[in-house]
């Protein structure tokens, strides 16, 4: 307990007497973050219980057509079992990554016993409501958003443009809640067995298959803003079927999302939907139709690929040098003429990063916040991270720490000094890792979070 600058008393929130940890089982890194986490509260002596949600997944899915009228009772089964859990363990703190904890309507809210709910996003809301593997029972509008607003929910978002976006949906109870790595990785100890080449695992980012004229830019070695404005003219010229669709409706559209784009190119770093609404303000019809189809995010996702080449193009420029092993799913780099090592298992992860001196780091185009997990478990287990500039990043480390670039030339320049002197980059990544057990592991934000 203490005393404010304005003269009052701050009550800390008592620690969760036992807390839920609800995942999406199906997603891994979903299921392993859930893992740290309780890790983390484990270590805090707090009981937590992680529980997948599947059992709502799969009778959302079952009952979708035929059985629809017995979806009721499917939701009191599942409502049950965890009710018996919340009882049995005491349990009045639940946390998920995303909405996971929105399992059945009233649930959680409604039950006496549960006095906290974390959301702590990967996404954003579009990216969840829309995904396939992330269904849940029908509910009202009204009813999902009294759900998302309730006053025992607190969103914690990791990239100021999210926290920005969703302030801008309303919801306020919010906080910055940066990733971060687990305790483990400072434990983990391996040699740097490949100090003549650098290395990125992981995917392209947004999957979309790339249009061959992106691919031939790279291959001729283009700028990144030179891709990001090849991307904002494909966004208009080779409109998708549904903004074919706005544009016939409501032709100001175009010239709202046109503005959208080039300010996107300019900024890479503002929030896609602060940009809409900014551009709205130019073109009011355009606005109030988008506004009026629903259909505002679905504009600002187009804007925020504007940014879709970035990882790609950072992988490319190292891969026509013939410096980076690149790890990924088989046939994820291949549209981009990239040839990849065989995709690298969670368990794997901290071996293959102590492998080399220094990873290639770059943000998912979809997810407007910059400062990924693969930072800070990269900088975790000791070694250099060579990222795109971004507030969300510099944030968090500082030259000497990790690599900060802005441009592919910059980009190149700072890989073959970490070839020429490896010995310089795991000196970063000794800086990084002691940032990183100061400052950036769970156990920091789980703490955090139950300070209130």
């Amino acid at each position: 307990m203490g005393t404010s600058a304005g003269g009052s008393v701050d009550v800390k929130a008592p620690a969760p007497s036992g807390v839920l940890i609800l995942s999406n089982d199906f997603l891994t890194p979903f299921a392993k973050t859930s893992d740290y986490l309780a890790d983390a509260f484990e270590r805090q002596h707090i009981p937590a219980y992680v529980r997948d949600n599947a059992d709502a997944r799969l009778l959302t899915f079952l009952f979708l057509d035929e059985m629809a009228p017995r979806i009721p009772q499917a939701q009191a089964a599942v409502a049950e079992a965890l009710r018996e859990l919340i009882e049995y363990a005491a349990i009045d703190t639940v946390v998920s990554l995303d909405l996971n904890w929105f399992v059945t309507p009233g649930l959680l809210v409604d039950d006496p016993a549960i006095r906290a709910i974390h959301s702590l996003w990967f996404d954003d809301f579009r990216s969840w409501s829309t995904s396939p593997f992330n269904p849940c029972f029908p509910v009202e509008g009204a009813v999902f958003q009294q759900h998302v607003k309730h006053p025992k929910v607190t969103h914690h978002f990791y990239g100021d443009c999210q926290a920005h976006e969703a302030r801008m949906l309303g919801v306020t109870r919010q906080k910055l809640t940066r990733l971060a790595a687990p305790r483990s990785l400072l434990q983990e100890e391996a040699p740097c067995t490949r100090r003549d080449r650098l290395a990125f695992i992981g995917n392209p980012g947004f999957r979309g298959t790339p249009h061959e004229g992106a691919v031939k830019l790279m291959e001729a070695g283009a700028e990144i803003d030179d891709l990001r404005a090849f991307c904002r003219d494909a966004i208009l010229r080779h409109p998708e079927a549904h903004t074919v669709k706005w544009f016939e409706e409501e032709p100001t559209v175009k010239n709202l999302l046109g503005v959208a784009v080039e300010a996107r190119r300019r900024f890479p770093y503002q929030p896609a939907l602060q940009i809409v609404q900014m551009a709205g303000t130019h073109y009011p019809r355009a606005f109030e139709y988008m506004n009026e189809k629903g259909a505002i995010l679905d504009l600002a996702f187009l804007v925020k690929l504007v940014n879709r080449y970035d990882r790609p193009a950072f992988v490319h420029r190292l891969w026509r040098r013939g410096w980076i092993d690149v790890y990924s799913a088989e046939d994820e780099w291949k549209p981009y003429g990239i040839e990849a090592l065989p995709y690298v298992s969670f368990g794997d992860l901290p071996a293959h990063y102590r492998m080399y001196a220094a990873h290639l780091n770059a943000p998912n185009a979809i997810r407007d916040a910059t400062a990924n997990e693969k930072l800070f478990e990269v900088s975790a287990c000791g070694r250099m991270s060579i990222n795109l500039d971004s507030p969300d990043v510099r944030s968090c480390y500082g030259r000497g720490e990790i690599g900060l670039v802005d441009s592919l030339a910059a980009l190149e320049a700072v890989a073959e000094e970490v070839l020429r002197d490896p010995d310089a980059a795991l000196a970063q990544g000794v800086r990084a890792r002691a940032r990183t057990a100061r400052e950036h592991l769970w156990d920091h934000r789980i703490a955090a979070l139950m300070a209130g």
